[in-house]
C-alpha cells in the first residue's frame, strides 16, 4: 500500500463504487478502500428504486442521469438487470400543480405522464385505497438490485485498472504533502481522496476538523406480503402519507417504508421496531387497498447519512479541493450515484491533472 495513486475512494457502497468505476474507466489510477466488503453498508439495505420525478428540477435532472446510466448497463458490458416495474409519485396537495408542470417539462426527455384521478383509478384501482388528486406515472422506471450493481461496478472498475482493497480501515489523513491515508494495512499516497463513507462521514469529517452539516437518521422499511401477491405493484413515493417502496419479487411481497424521524444512535443495522411497523401499516392502508389483507415478513432498519436539504453533499470539503465528500443522500443514494460519480470527476479535474489548471 506504499505506492501512489491519483485518487483514493473511501467507501464501497453504491456511491463509492460508481465513483471508482467512473475514475478507472477514464484512465485514472484509483484505489477503492472498504473497511468491510463491498456493498455491506447502507447499500446492502437499499430498496434500489430508480426514478426521475422530484419536487425540484435540479434533483430531477440528476435523477435522469442515473436513470439513463442504469438502463445503459448492458451497453457498458455490465450484466445487472433493471426491473422496469414502473413508478408512481403522489405529490402533496399543495405541490400537485407544480408536479404537473414538472411532468410537462420532463416528458420532453423521458417517458412520464400525469394521471388524473380517473386515469389513476382506471390503471391502479385494484391496488389503491385513495386515488385522490392524481399522480405522476413513470412507466420505464423501477428498481435494480443494489448489491448486484455495486459489486458489478467495482468489478468493472478493476477491469479498467482500478484496485480494490477490502477489510481495511482508514485511520488518519495527513494533508501536508498531497494526501497520505494511514490505514490498518499501511499508508497510501494520492493526489485526492473521496469520502463516500455514508454514515461514517460525519465522524471522519469531525476528526479532520472539517465543518459539515451532515447527520445520521434511522430508516425502517417493512416487508408486507399481500395474500394475493403484489399484482403488478409499481415502485412508489407518496408524499401525502410519507410512504415509499417497491415490489419485492423474491419474497412475493412489497417493501414499504415510512420515515422514522429518529436520529441514529448506532452506525449498525438494528431489528425493526414493532411500534414503527404499526405506523407503517396505519399510513399504508390510507393509500393501498391490499395492506389490510397482507402479512408481515419482517423488514430492515438501518442508519443513513442525511443532509438538511434534498441535494445531498457532493462537493470539495474545503478550498484545497483534495478532499471531496459524496454523501448525505437521505436514502436516495442509489439513483443519484451515477450523477454524483460524474460530478466528483469534474470536481477533481484540476487536482488529479495539475497541468490542466495551467492550460
Amino acid at each position: 500500500m506504499s505506492d501512489r495513486v491519483d485518487v483514493i475512494v473511501a467507501g464501497g457502497g453504491i456511491v463509492g463504487a460508481a465513483t471508482f468505476y467512473e475514475l478507472a474507466s477514464r484512465g485514472h489510477s484509483v484505489t477503492l478502500l472498504e473497511r468491510n466488503v463491498v456493498a455491506s453498508g447502507a447499500t446492502a439495505w437499499s430498496g434500489g428504486v430508480v426514478r426521475i420525478m422530484h419536487d425540484d428540477s435540479e434533483s430531477a435532472d440528476r435523477a435522469i442521469y442515473g436513470w439513463r446510466f442504469y438502463r445503459s448497463l448492458a451497453a457498458r458490458g455490465i450484466d445487472v438487470p433493471f426491473h422496469m416495474t414502473g413508478f408512481l409519485y403522489f405529490p402533496r396537495p399543495e405541490a400537485r400543480a407544480a408536479a404537473r408542470l414538472e411532468t410537462h417539462r420532463l416528458r420532453r426527455e423521458v417517458p412520464i405522464a400525469w394521471l388524473d384521478e380517473i386515469a389513476l383509478e382506471r390503471r391502479f384501482g385494484h391496488l389503491l385505497a385513495d386515488a385522490t388528486g392524481g399522480a405522476v406515472w413513470e412507466p420505464d422506471s423501477g428498481w435494480i438490485d443494489p448489491r448486484d450493481v455495486t459489486r458489478a461496478l467495482v468489478r468493472a472498475g478493476v477491469q479498467h485498472g482500478g484496485r480494490l482493497v477490502e477489510g481495511v480501515e482508514l485511520l488518519h489523513l495527513d494533508r501536508s504533502e498531497g494526501v497520505r491515508a494511514e490505514t490498518t494495512a499501511g499508508a497510501l499516497h494520492a493526489r485526492a481522496i473521496v469520502f463516500a463513507t455514508g454514515v461514517r462521514t460525519p465522524g471522519l469529517l469531525d476528526a479532520l476538523g472539517i465543518e459539515h452539516d451532515l447527520f445520521n437518521r434511522d430508516i425502517q422499511v417493512d416487508v408486507r406480503a399481500p395474500h394475493e401477491g403484489p399484482r403488478d405493484q409499481p415502485a412508489f413515493i407518496d408524499d401525502v402519507y410519507d410512504l415509499n417502496g417497491r415490489p419485492d419479487p423474491g419474497s412475493d411481497a412489497v417493501l414499504i417504508g415510512h420515515p422514522t424521524g429518529l436520529n441514529s444512535v448506532s452506525l449498525d443495522p438494528a431489528p425493526i421496531r414493532p411500534a414503527h411497523s404499526r405506523r407503517i401499516v396505519a399510513e399504508g392502508r390510507k393509500r393501498f387497498a391490499w395492506i389490510d389483507d397482507s402479512e408481515s415478513r419482517g423488514g430492515r432498519r438501518h442508519p443513513e447519512c442525511y443532509a438538511p436539504d434534498p441535494l445531498a453533499r457532493v462537493q470539495a470539503a474545503d478550498e484545497r479541493g483534495d478532499v471531496v465528500i459524496a454523501t448525505g443522500f437521505s436514502g436516495g443514494g442509489l439513483k443519484m450515484a451515477p450523477w454524483a460519480a460524474n460530478h466528483v470527476v469534474g470536481l477533481l479535474a484540476d487536482v488529479i491533472d495539475p497541468a490542466r489548471s495551467t492550460r
